[in-house]
């Protein structure tokens, strides 16, 4: 018996086989699919070179505007501290003042060819001076006018009891002597402001050897800082060494 063919061509089977997945693997992939892929992470971005340099133009601007305007208050400072309210009285002849630096009280002395000093501080009857604006250390200033040839004079500019009959306070008396005596002049005057203790004795002065009213010598105390509120006849001071004072004969 014949062995029967089949009518369809012989196919060889193919080695190829479909590549299979594990299925796990298979599930995994299914239900976690990949992550999106990260955008890349940006930083912040500062002001950068061209901001910079603007703020620094800024500072700069700014640190020169302080500087320009810091100059005046500090000249200022300098010369109040210096030379402390030092004015010319009567030219050639009397001058007023603060307390002045050591060397502000040397640069005056040299510069007027002051020869007495009249220190009228009655809290200090030597006071000690500071020696420059930025020098804090001190000198006494009868060793600076000692040094310099310069007479140097401490008064107290005393008040008369409102119970007393005195017409006017101790200390004129040798103040006139002072200023009677041409070899006294230039004279400086001063206390520690330059305004009150001060401001009374040139009054005095004007008074009495210029002749001026006591109207006119308080409008000067006015002018150089003695204060409005204060000029006037309730203060002891302008009662008694202004309103009260009446000038020696002539």
């Amino acid at each position: 018996m014949k062995a029967t063919t089949s009518s369809r061509p012989f196919r060889r089977k193919s080695s190829k086989r479909g590549k299979r997945f594990p299925l796990a693997q298979s599930s995994s992939r299914r239900h976690n699919p990949a992550p999106p892929a990260m955008a890349p992470v940006r930083r912040a971005r500062g002001p950068g070179r061209a901001g910079e340099m603007r703020l620094l133009r800024a500072t700069i601007v700014f640190a020169i505007a302080l500087f320009i305007a810091g100059i005046p208050l500090l000249y200022h400072r300098y010369h109040l501290t210096t030379h402390k309210r030092f004015r010319e009285v009567s030219a050639g002849r009397v001058y007023r003042s603060g307390q002045m630096t050591a060397d502000g009280l040397a640069a005056a002395i040299r510069e007027h060819g002051i020869r007495t000093v009249i220190d009228v501080q009655n809290e200090f009857d030597d006071p000690d001076l500071r020696a420059a604006f930025l020098n804090p250390g001190t000198r006494k200033e009868s060793a600076i006018c000692r040094q310099l040839g310069v007479q140097f004079i401490n008064l107290d500019p005393d008040l008369v009891s409102r119970k007393e009959r005195n017409p006017r306070p101790k200390v004129i008396e040798p103040f006139l002597a002072i200023m009677d005596d041409p070899a006294n002049y230039p004279v400086l005057i001063h206390c520690k402001a330059g305004l009150h203790r001060t401001g009374v004795l040139v009054a005095v002065y004007r008074m009495e050897y210029e002749g001026w009213s006591p109207s006119a010598a308080m409008q000067e105390m006015k002018d150089h800082g003695f204060g409005n509120s204060a000029c006037t006849s309730a203060n002891d001071y302008v009662q008694q060494y202004v309103l009260r004072y009446q000038p020696r004969a002539r």
